[in-house]
């Protein structure tokens, strides 16, 4: 593992290292779980139930998703 770059090290550390997130890191997942439900009820009630809605949902929970890990992270750890 010596033989990695700094760029590979800081990617390797950012995927492997996550520190445990804090109470405002919960507090601010969860401010971010109540907007991406209010999307997805909104999603649910006005977009037809067609492929496009489908996508639409894949892309929230995939957002949802990066949001809580960059959350968890914290900052400065990819840069």
């Amino acid at each position: 593992m010596d033989k990695l770059s700094t760029e590979e090290k800081a990617l390797r550390d950012r995927i492997l290292n996550w520190q445990s997130p804090t109470v405002d890191d919960l507090k601010n997942i969860r401010a971010i779980e109540q907007i991406g439900t209010e999307m997805l009820e909104t999603i649910l009630q006005f977009c037809p139930n067609n492929h496009e809605r489908d996508e639409a949902i894949d892309c929230l929970e995939v957002l949802l998703t990066w949001t809580r890990k960059s959350i968890v992270r914290g900052n400065g750890i990819d840069h």
